[in-house]
């Protein structure tokens, strides 16, 4: 999205002078544009108002922050700092280091990891849940985190903006059948 900002600029001197705006420091992927040019001329006591377009990438930081500079032919430098914060957004996505099916075999040890990676722009609590699907498989015994018992409501992930949490899952299949 594009959002239109007017600026004022007066000449308070008592010379007039040639003014060059230019961006100092954006946020990687923003869009800076000045529609009129950035050069613009003021005599003595004048003033104007010029436009900026600011266009931010589709998935933009929450708080963002643009230096703009201003320098006179004269040589004189001013700087501004324009803090624009975004809206929210909540994402997250789910990833493991396992294929889709994983066979084992009789008295073996699995780790598999669990990646809980936020896509969003704010903070962010994702609750992961883990259930045994299959009355067959009784035997087998699941760790999480390094502990027999996965808490019953859940595990609370915390997650700061494009944050990730690392999990283990450690899988024990029970001991073969001697026939």
């Amino acid at each position: 999205e594009t959002v239109r900002l007017d600026y004022y600029i007066k000449n308070t001197g008592n010379e007039p002078f040639s003014l060059t705006m230019g961006i100092q420091e954006k946020p990687d992927g923003w869009i800076i544009e000045f529609p009129e040019g950035s050069d613009v001329y003021l005599g003595i006591g004048d003033e104007t108002t010029l436009t900026m377009n600011i266009t931010a990438p589709n998935e933009p930081s929450f708080t963002n922050s643009i230096i703009l500079e201003g320098e006179s032919d004269q040589g004189t430098k001013d700087t501004f700092q324009i803090q624009i914060d975004t809206p929210t957004n909540y994402r997250f996505d789910l990833e493991f280091d396992i294929p889709d099916v994983l066979g084992v075999t009789y008295d073996e040890t699995r780790i598999f990891n669990v990646t809980v990676l936020n896509r969003g722009n704010g903070e962010d609590v994702v609750n992961i849940q883990m259930e045994m699907l299959s009355n067959e498989l009784s035997d087998w015994s699941v760790e999480w985190e390094g502990s027999p018992d996965f808490p019953e409501a859940g595990e609370n992930a915390s997650l700061t903006p494009n944050g990730v949490r690392h999990y283990a899952v450690t899988v024990f299949t029970p001991e073969g059948s001697s026939s």
